[in-house]
């Protein structure tokens, strides 16, 4: 995919997002499984959906914070992570 990605941008960007997306599916499973037999993590899937997510918005926001103190002109990264959790459906 790379050799044929550099001639063509948009298949690049195809290649980016499906990894992307493999690695939060990835992530976000093991995270339910590892976290999901603790007395600490809710057993009601809605609500540890809910506790998950807000857990993501509170790492993209320090994210942008961090990126604005030290490296600004990379701000634009978290800033659109923080626009993909918050608004998954115009993200696509």
């Amino acid at each position: 995919i790379l050799e044929t990605a550099v001639e063509d941008p948009q298949r690049l960007l195809q290649a980016l997002d499906s990894w992307r997306d493999a690695a939060t599916d990835a992530f976000l499973v093991s995270m339910r499984n590892t976290a999901g037999a603790s007395r600490l993590w809710p057993q009601d899937a809605a609500l540890a959906d809910r506790l998950l997510r807000f857990f993501v918005l509170e790492k993209a926001v320090y994210e942008v914070g961090y990126e604005f103190a030290n490296r600004p002109e990379w701000v634009h990264v978290p800033l659109f992570g923080l626009w993909r959790t918050l608004f998954p459906e115009e993200s696509v």
